[in-house]
């Protein structure tokens, strides 16, 4: 703090990048030394073997009864070990624990990377990323399951998919609206959050950029809508935090304007880069990826119960036959 004070004494006609550098990290000084000083309580518990394994596993989505879990894993290419790929698992609960982990069929999983998938509520749509080449380097595709399997993927509309790196979809409760992150031109940063919504054709149309400060000129990803309508999670490390990525929250109003982002706090973001956080339907549990000391190796699924004050609202289901 000492150093960066002496910065800002020295009247020079500093670029706007590096003021706003500069005053991100004096900024972030004074916000992590309060964040470790209240620190919130809470304890991670990884989730079992059958799910992680020595290899990394992360991006976690689970369908809104909190049922079945999906997730991305990266692991030594069967042809290969020179190469590794990404593939899409699903997991479903059991009265005890959950169910031994499955790689989603050959419709869905190739020798090509996919990955950072979204469920929808009722389990029959997946969105996920892809390297399959069509448009971009990175493309978001969706998957319909009928007939008791998944179906063949579709791209997204260029709308969405453009000639950039575009990933990590994020599918409303309604269906509505998807968010994602996306490299394209004229953003505020590296990565930004979007937002698609869908018309009456069942097509992604109309994409809007979020405002900042949920956008900012350093890296926004990995948003997370949760099913209370309102209520979105994101990654950035363009605003101040405890160092490299953190955890953010944010609220959709009603006049369509979103609250100013909290920082989640210590210990849930670190010096580290936090990159994802998936709260559950009914609000009470969260679910992030980390490779920090005891997990079973690389990135490893944990889950805790959420601090209240970083609960979104409360929600319910209806599920019937």
């Amino acid at each position: 703090q000492e150093h960066i004070d002496k910065v800002f004494e020295v009247q020079h006609r500093w670029p706007a990048a590096f003021k706003y550098e500069a005053s991100m990290l004096q900024q972030s000084i004074l916000l992590a030394d309060s964040l470790v000083h209240h620190p919130h309580s809470y304890e991670l518990e990884r989730l079992p073997a059958s799910i992680n394994t020595s290899y990394d596993e992360y991006f976690p989505s689970l369908t809104v009864d909190g049922e079945q879990l999906f997730f991305t894993r990266l692991e030594p290419n069967e042809a290969s070990l020179d190469f590794w790929d990404e593939d899409l698992y699903s997991s479903r609960q059991n009265s005890e624990s959950w169910d031994d982990a499955v790689a989603l069929p050959s419709t869905i999983n190739s020798n090509k990377n996919e990955g950072a998938n979204s469920i929808s509520t009722d389990g029959s749509e997946l969105f996920y990323a892809a390297m399959y080449g069509q448009q971009g380097n990175m493309n978001i595709y969706r998957a319909e399951y009928g007939n008791q399997q998944w179906n063949a993927p579709r791209p997204l509309s260029t709308a969405v998919n453009s000639g950039q790196w575009d990933s990590q979809p994020c599918l409303s409760a309604d269906g509505a609206m998807l968010f994602f992150t996306s490299t394209r031109p004229g953003g505020l940063g590296n990565s930004d959050i979007y937002v698609a919504r869908r018309d009456s054709n069942n097509v992604f149309s109309v994409v809007e950029r979020l405002p900042f400060p949920i956008n900012t000129p350093g890296n926004d990803q990995r948003p997370h809508f949760h099913p209370d309508g309102k209520t979105l999670y994101f990654s950035t490390n363009g605003l101040p935090g405890m160092g490299g990525s953190d955890l953010y929250k944010t609220q959709l109003m009603e006049n369509g304007s979103w609250t100013k982002p909290v920082n989640l706090g210590f210990p849930i973001n670190s010096p580290k880069d936090e990159r994802g956080i998936f709260i559950s339907g009914d609000g009470k549990l969260a679910f992030i990826s980390t490779n920090r000391k005891g997990g079973m190796g690389g990135m490893d699924i944990y889950q805790f119960d959420l601090p209240q004050s970083l609960a979104p609202g409360i929600t319910s289901y209806l599920k019937g036959t």
